[in-house]
């Protein structure tokens, strides 16, 4: 099944300093792309999206190309426009 995304779904938290990922982070639902983070004077953003959204998507680039993408591939274009990023 082909859907269209749009809910968006993930989890963010802003904040002005570091955080420790181990520590208990409060993160809120947002929609509408990136218009919050564009806004946004907070210096670190925080994303929750779980593991099975991240696969259906890359399965669904897959059967609409034909291009094999990981969610390493999706990383290091991140790091190619200078995101500094972590993931567990």
């Amino acid at each position: 099944m082909i859907t269209n995304n749009l809910g968006n779904y993930s989890l963010s938290c802003l904040s002005k300093t570091k955080l420790n990922l181990n520590d208990n982070i409060s993160f809120n639902s947002r929609f509408g792309c990136n218009g919050f983070i564009r806004h946004a004077r907070d210096k670190y953003l925080y994303i929750v999206i779980p593991k099975k959204e991240v696969d259906e998507v890359l399965k669904t680039i897959q059967t609409l190309t034909d291009i094999s993408y990981t969610f390493d591939n999706v990383l290091d274009v991140f790091k190619e426009m200078s995101f500094e990023y972590r993931y567990t």
